[in-house]
């Protein structure tokens, strides 16, 4: 039995102090924010006066406090729990690790001493691998020292010994280790995290905090996954991809914990070996944290086409805390998911907290959630939830549990050929200011509706009142963020069969203006199909060209008739103005009710105003002025500006000559 004062050491895992080892004195040492504590420790998870750990005969007792955000032993909430050398837990969102002082007096932590064996430090121990730790070459060393057959029975009773009190339930809370949950027909390579090194889970490089596998996050087995985190912080990983067959059902599972301020979420990534389809991430619902491990589940189907999966697994902290997971298995299910809605050849399938509309097996838009993970962390709100309904056109979304702010995100079609570097997803918006197209990233406020694709892949979405959109085109996917708010209302329009038919119309309207000379109805007809009913490509991208074309026709004619005014005002041309209002009153008639018009308009009050003032000079001074400027005309250059400014010379009737 060891002697000296200090039996056990406290070792910082994770925090500012990380890496420090602080002995325990007999009796009870407090751990806390506040100063009168034994060992302070400074972190914003950390109560006043968090933990105690009582120094006994018999070994180490952890007591939490009364704690806001908990004490943890093997993932599990404490109240209290005895500690054994080599135990790991949890402050808050800091770990710490309790280990044996030396047993050659050197007050440092080291091995466990046992008579008759040497005291090297073991390696970390955890509940299963105690009796593996007395090896052979342990009984040979012991073996060496005594010759005699008892002292290595009393050598293997004792690894026995403590062995069974490690797995021996415990009183007031100490759970003993669980044994490893084992998942039948798991297609994930390694979901109970055994090997002690993620089972290839790989945390994405953007997010502020990763995951690891350790004891402390393990809820059966030796081992668990996952993450502590401050205010604020998030994490995300993904696993190896694992082959899936198309067309089936299939259940993610998991046991999930997380402290009181943390969401855990986890999901299931689709993709096809071939990249030939879009990668789409289906979530299931935000976890509140509550300190407990719970079971989930995510039933899903693989869409025609996806091949393959990857389970991603999210942790956000919006308090102090760590997420955890353990026993994730991808299992074969039985038949294809019921979708919750269907329209004519569609169907509106919720997949945890979003909807994904699906034609033919495979996925045309969505998902269409409400807190989507990316890169750069959650945008939007985890706990929102969406219901789907059927409409005369296609679906009616509505949200619960959004607030004002909301905003409701969704990946729409792929372009044509995009998956070969061709043509993107067309997007437009509607609005007040009429139809605008974009590509790549763009904003508009005030925004109606939004289209996405063509023809049979068309999408109108439309929203509850006007709202700011935000969207960007990536790898020929589009995906959109917009502003819904607390209403939570979205209608997917998918039939087009009136419009379509609409458009026509109006495009043959069109072009029958045009040929008749009436340019301002042409462009007010083209204007229409595009803020009402711009569902064709082909009308789309004619209405656009010839608006253009004739817009720019009208602006061009307006322009030579402004320069004539000019000349005429320069070489005072009181008939070139009126020749020139006349070209202009046509042009305004032509292209009634557009641009063209209201510029025309324009011109002709200043050729007005320009012949009010015309005989207000001293015709004296202006035939001075007229035969200067005659005078620096070539003749032989300009013989028709020549004679139209001598012309001009002509004296009013009655006018007085010098």
């Amino acid at each position: 039995m060891q002697s000296r004062a200090t039996r056990f050491w406290l070792r910082f895992e994770t925090g500012a102090r990380q890496g420090e080892q602080v002995p325990l004195p007999p009796g009870v040492v407090t751990l806390g924010r506040r100063s009168d504590n034994t060992i302070v420790v400074v972190d914003g998870s950390v109560s006043g006066h968090h933990a105690q750990i009582q120094i006994e005969e018999s070994g180490a007792v952890l007591k939490d406090l009364g704690s806001t955000n908990g004490t943890k032993v093997r993932g599990q909430k404490i109240t209290t729990a005895e500690l054994a050398p080599g135990d790991s837990f949890l402050l808050g969102a800091l770990r710490f690790t309790l280990l044996a002082a030396s047993p050659e007096g050197t007050g440092e932590p080291g091995g466990v001493e046992i008579e008759g064996l040497d005291s090297a430090p073991p390696p970390e121990r955890t509940a299963t691998d105690v009796v593996e730790s007395v090896d052979a070459e342990t009984v040979a060393r012991a073996r060496s020292r005594s010759r005699t057959a008892p002292l290595l029975f009393v050598l293997l009773l004792a690894a026995a010994g403590v062995a069974a009190w490690r797995f021996w339930p415990r009183e007031e809370g100490h759970a003993p280790a669980a044994v490893q949950h084992t998942i039948p027909g798991n297609l994930l390579s390694d979901g109970a995290f055994e090997t002690g090194d993620a089972a290839g889970f790989e945390s994405v490089d953007s997010a502020p905090q990763g995951f690891l596998c350790d004891g402390a996050f393990a809820r059966s087995g030796r081992f668990g996954l996952g993450v502590t985190l401050n205010a604020g912080e998030w994490a995300l990983a993904r696993s190896q991809p694992f082959a899936l067959s198309p067309g089936r059902r299939a259940v993610l599972q998991a046991a999930v914990s997380g402290d009181v301020g943390t969401f855990a979420r986890f999901g299931i990534e689709l993709s096809s070996s071939d990249a030939r389809k879009d990668a789409r991430i289906l979530w299931g619902e935000a976890i509140a944290g509550d300190g407990a491990f719970a079971e989930a589940d995510l039933p899903f189907t693989t869409w025609t086409g996806y091949d393959q999966g990857r389970v991603c697994l999210a942790a956000l902290g919006q308090g102090a805390g760590s997420v955890a997971f353990d026993d994730v298995g991808v299992v074969p299910g039985d038949a294809p998911l019921e979708p919750a809605a269907t329209f004519d050849e569609f169907e509106a399938d919720r997949i945890g907290s979003a909807v994904v509309i699906v034609r033919s097996g495979s996925p045309l838009l969505g998902p269409i959630e409400f807190g989507r993970w990316a890169e750069t962390g959650l945008d939007g709100f985890p706990r929102a939830t969406l219901d789907v309904e059927a409409a005369p056109n296609g679906f009616v979304l509505r949200a619960s549990a959004t607030p004002a702010d909301a905003w409701c995100s969704l990946q729409g079609p792929r372009g044509a050929g995009s998956a070969q570097g061709g043509a993107s997803t067309r997007i437009a918006t509607l609005g007040p200011d009429g139809y605008q197209a974009h590509a790549n990233e763009f904003e508009r406020a005030r925004t109606s509706a939004v289209l996405l694709g063509d023809g049979l892949d068309l999408v109108k979405i439309v929203f509850a009142r006007p709202v700011t959109v935000r969207g960007a085109t990536k790898d020929g996917v589009s995906w959109l963020a917009a502003e819904v708010g607390e209403e939570g209302v979205i209608e997917v329009q998918l039939s087009f069969r009136e419009e379509r038919a609409e458009a026509s119309l109006l495009e043959s309207r069109a072009r029958a203006a045009e040929n008749a000379g009436r340019f301002g109805e042409a462009l007010r007809t083209w204007s229409e199909l595009l803020d009402r009913v711009p569902f064709e490509a082909r009308l789309v991208e004619a209405a656009t060209s010839e608006r253009a074309r004739r817009l720019q026709a009208g602006l061009e004619e307006l322009a030579i008739l402004r320069a004539a005014f000019e000349r005429g005002r320069f070489f005072e041309l009181a008939d070139l103005y009126r020749e020139v209002r006349a070209q202009a009153q046509v042009l305004c008639a032509s292209y009634a009710g557009t641009e063209v018009e209201r510029e025309g308009r324009g011109l002709v009050a200043d050729i007005d105003g320009a012949l009010s003032s015309f005989g207000s000079e001293d015709d004296a001074v202006r035939v001075r002025r007229v035969f200067a400027v005659l005078s620096t005309l070539d003749e032989a250059r300009s013989p028709a500006l020549h004679a139209r400014v001598r012309a001009g010379l002509e004296p009013p009737s009655g006018a007085r000559q010098d």
